[in-house]
């Protein structure tokens, strides 16, 4: 089972995306956010389709970054409510996904940031066999 589907009240789901496994390469955001966009607009949710490509893009970039050193690959998927839609990016990385703190000037830094204030709700949770899910979820 999904972790956020348990975490969202039990809403009922009307559609899942097929999980797409991606390489810790990087083309790996890009090939993510045409995905998003894709599934949005089959879904007939393509005015989502800007906060969720740019929260999907984020969450895989940083899961490629932490799943380079290992050469891991990288899951995503998502999860359609009525209301929402619900980001998930697996990688077998350890450790929290924290927040970065970038001077003013910085290129990067920001992104779990922008995750925050482009979703209704976000977070984390640790896989059983190692590894997390990071998930953010898009208000319709």
């Amino acid at each position: 089972m999904i972790i956020t589907a348990a975490q969202h009240d039990q809403r009922r789901v009307l559609a899942r995306s097929a999980l797409l496994t991606l390489g810790p390469i990087d083309s790996s955001p890009g090939t993510a956010r045409v995905s998003a966009m894709a599934q949005l607009s089959q879904w007939g949710r393509g005015h989502l389709s800007d906060d969720t490509a740019s929260v999907v893009a984020e969450l895989v970039a940083n899961a490629v970054a932490a799943s380079v050193p290992a050469g891991t690959p990288v899951g995503f998927g998502m999860i359609l409510f009525a209301s929402s839609v619900v980001v998930e990016v697996f990688d077998r990385a350890p450790g929290e996904p924290v927040p970065g703190t970038a001077a003013p000037d910085a290129e990067s830094g920001r992104g779990l940031l922008m995750v925050a204030v482009l979703s209704s709700q976000c977070g984390w949770a640790p896989l059983r066999r190692g590894g997390k899910v990071v998930w953010a979820e898009v208000a319709a």
